[in-house]
């Protein structure tokens, strides 16, 4: 039985249409009126697909149906029961085996009905099927159960500890113990009324308006707090922490702290960060790129850089003052962003990676960033 036949009977099953199906399916049952033989031909023809089709068919429809239902139930999930997306997502396919495996047998069941007692048409059993399905969704549910596990620890196993509403929640949000370890104690006041709390892996955590929660390192946060934190020069950051190279930064409303990961970070006033790399400037030789053109032509801001050998690069790039990091996969050695409107800096960073069948990426650090006038 050719893939043209088989989808012939299928598609003329399908034309005709739900209540000739369901017509049928009473004819066969001898509840109903008598149909018409060519709508027979159409049914047997469905039937015997169903029934004698290859093992290779029945398994691609099963596939299908279950790429059709998980994203429609993982939304659904998502939607009705307000679940993050990797707990919608595993509920979906703990749910799936069941419902395909549920299809396959309403649809093999009504073509037996179908074919009735006629000797030329097969009967397999389904055993085999049904314990795949259940097979399936166990490890579903054990990966499933894991899962949920592990987000609890990440959320509840800390000492207690009362931090303030935002940063809790932004703790939450970012995965908990396992992203930035737990609060080491309460929400802390320092002299001058600036709150703050510290977390495991030494970053300090507060509230600001203009990003909600900001993150600073040991060294950059102990060079604000000591600067007067928000009631000092500096005043409230303006932006995220950010990498150039070797060197970590976080720019504010009074100017900027920066440093490098072996030493004290350093404080700057009246000015934000100025990258140490200028794109067009000398490249050294390294294993990361180095943006070699970066400028505004009309509506768009072009990117160029030189780098080794590589399957693909990874851009960040980033509106100065807006705390949102924006990446994009390319295949070549230069990127275009539109800028329709006018204003703004923007900053770039190149990233080069090497792809590997069933494991993941191999990739550089980032190129030191650029900063483009926007």
């Amino acid at each position: 039985m050719g893939i043209a036949e088989i989808a012939g009977a299928q598609l003329a099953w399908w034309q005709l249409g739900f209540r000739a199906r369901r017509a049928v399916l009473r004819a066969a049952r001898r509840e109903g009126a008598p149909v018409p033989p060519w709508v027979w031909d159409a049914a047997r023809g469905w039937a015997w697909q169903v029934l004698a089709a290859p093992w290779w068919w029945r398994s691609a429809k099963a596939a299908a149906g279950s790429a059709l239902a998980l994203p429609a139930l993982a939304l659904l999930f998502q939607g009705t029961l307000g679940q993050p997306d990797w707990v919608s997502a595993g509920a979906a396919t703990v749910a799936v085996p069941p419902l395909v495996a549920g299809w396959v047998w309403h649809n093999t069941r009504r073509a037996r009905i179908i074919a009735g007692h006629a000797r030329d048409l097969p009967r397999r059993r389904a055993g085999w099927r049904l314990a795949v399905a259940l097979l399936g969704t166990a490890l579903a549910a054990t990966a499933l159960a894991h899962a949920v596990a592990r987000d609890r620890a990440a959320r509840y196993d800390c000492p207690a500890s009362t931090v303030d509403p935002a940063v809790h929640r932004w703790w939450v949000g970012v995965g908990g113990r396992v992203a930035v370890g737990c609060p080491v104690g309460d929400t802390r006041v320092a002299a001058n009324g600036q709150r703050y709390t510290v977390f495991g892996d030494g970053d300090v955590l507060f509230e600001v308006p203009a990003t909600g929660v900001a993150r600073l390192g040991p060294a950059v946060a102990a060079a604000w707090l000591g600067a007067g934190g928000r009631y000092g020069p500096l005043g409230y950051p303006v932006d995220v922490m950010r990498g150039d190279g070797p060197v970590t930064y976080v720019d504010f409303e009074g100017g900027h702290i920066a440093g490098r990961a072996d030493g004290p970070a350093r404080v700057v006033l009246g000015s934000p960060y100025t990258p140490s790399h200028a794109a067009g400037g000398p490249c050294v030789r390294h294993a990361r790129p180095c943006v070699t053109v970066a400028e505004r032509a009309g509506g768009v801001i072009r990117l160029a850089w030189t780098a080794g050998p590589a399957d693909a690069f990874n851009v960040s790039w980033w509106r100065v003052g807006d705390p949102h990091t924006h990446r994009r996969e390319v295949a070549g050695l230069a990127f275009s962003l539109p800028v329709p409107v006018p204003g703004g800096r923007f900053g770039f960073a190149v990233q080069a990676c090497d792809k590997h069948f069933l494991r993941p990426s191999t990739c550089t650090e980032y190129s030191d960033n650029v900063i483009v006038d926007g």
